[in-house]
């Protein structure tokens, strides 16, 4: 059976209601969610959870966030899940999982819905999808392998144990603001006369997209009340390749004295940056296996504050808005796929961008 929500007698929504009516089991793994629709089908979702449980997975909101009227509803159908069956609730995927899977047991029988309809009124009845019942036996029972790993992860969590993210209507935001601590005079610049020579790092974004300039969509970390949180937008770090580490001219660094006997190196200089007509010096750290990291260091307010020269460029530019992820046609719109690091000695570097 084919869904494609042309008509009501092709909808989702329907075969899906449906199902669950003598349901005693419902496991969902679904990219976004609709408030309404989860508004409208709760008293559903609560008697699953009274014959058996009730499990709800949400893959691409932990780096997005959600509006209030979002996080209340999805609040409050988590903490009326759990009072009725705490295995029940909903969980995040702090790893981007985008895929639809509706999973309805009823006694011996269940049906199987995969497709391209998020949870939401518009997957189940408002656009245009392409979700089919899955029958075959073998399709059902991995379905519901794959179902127990992505809840088993440990890049998923309950709803309880994630700080989400509050959405926001800004394009843009003010990188400037944070750089002003390390802006400098043009006369303190020194000369480009005292460079002995330059070199490009690329920024090879499409094979990094959870990391290096796109840190923000890493798994993130917990705060300090234990729960978990995306990355700041602006946390950055350079993730050089192995060629780049051979040059001549990479930043220097020496074993790191606190992981002895490992690849771990530690180094640190200073960089002098130009943004639009402003010029800036922050200090900067290289780190981890054979120094293949290069970041702004915590004294100069941490990896963020190279990030609010790196993505400030690329949002001035009104290429980037909070939110998106830096890809290789970004960068190419912008002009530049590397970053030029220009020596002047051990210990200075311009870096242009």
């Amino acid at each position: 059976m084919l869904l494609t929500n042309q008509n009501a007698n092709t909808s989702l929504q329907k075969a899906f209601e449906s199902s669950i009516k003598n349901a005693d089991d419902l496991m969902i793994a679904s990219g976004y969610f609709g408030y309404p629709l989860v508004q409208q089908l709760k008293p559903k979702l609560l008697d699953v959870a009274r014959k058996g449980k009730c499990k709800i997975l949400l893959g691409m909101i932990f780096h997005s966030g959600l509006s209030d009227k979002q996080l209340s509803e999805l609040n409050s159908l988590d903490d009326d899940l759990i009072k009725i069956n705490k295995d029940s609730g909903i969980f995040i995927s702090r790893k981007e999982y985008h895929g639809k899977i509706y999973q309805i047991g009823e006694g011996s029988n269940d049906s199987l819905y995969i497709g391209s309809s998020n949870f939401s009124p518009a997957g189940f009845s408002n656009r245009l999808e392409c979700t089919v019942k899955i029958d075959d036996k073998n399709t059902k029972d991995e379905s519901a392998n794959y179902l127990n790993y992505l809840f088993a992860l440990d890049t998923t969590a309950k709803l309880k144990d994630v700080n989400l993210r509050q959405s926001t209507k800004r394009n843009k935001l003010q990188p400037s603001i944070g750089l002003e601590n390390y802006k400098i005079r043009p006369l303190d610049v020194p000369s480009r006369s005292l460079v002995i020579g330059s070199f490009d790092i690329g920024l090879n974004v499409d094979k990094q997209p959870a990391s290096s300039l796109n840190l923000f969509f890493d798994k993130g970390r917990k705060n300090q009340n234990g729960k978990y949180e995306p990355r700041p937008w602006y946390e950055v770090e350079i993730g050089a390749l192995t060629k780049d580490i051979q040059h001549s001219l990479y930043p220097l660094s020496i074993p790191n004295p606190k992981k002895p006997g490992g690849k771990s190196r530690k180094g640190s200089f200073y960089a002098y940056l130009k943004k639009g007509q402003n010029h800036y010096k922050i200090k900067m750290v290289v780190s981890a296996d054979n120094g293949k990291n290069i970041a702004s260091s915590e004294e100069s307010g941490g990896r963020k504050t190279f990030g609010m020269f790196i993505k400030g460029q690329l949002e001035d530019a009104n290429l980037l808005k909070e939110g998106d992820r830096i890809t290789s046609d970004i960068l190419n719109q912008y002009g530049k796929l590397s970053i030029t690091l220009s020596k002047i000695d051990d210990d200075n570097y311009f870096i242009d961008f």
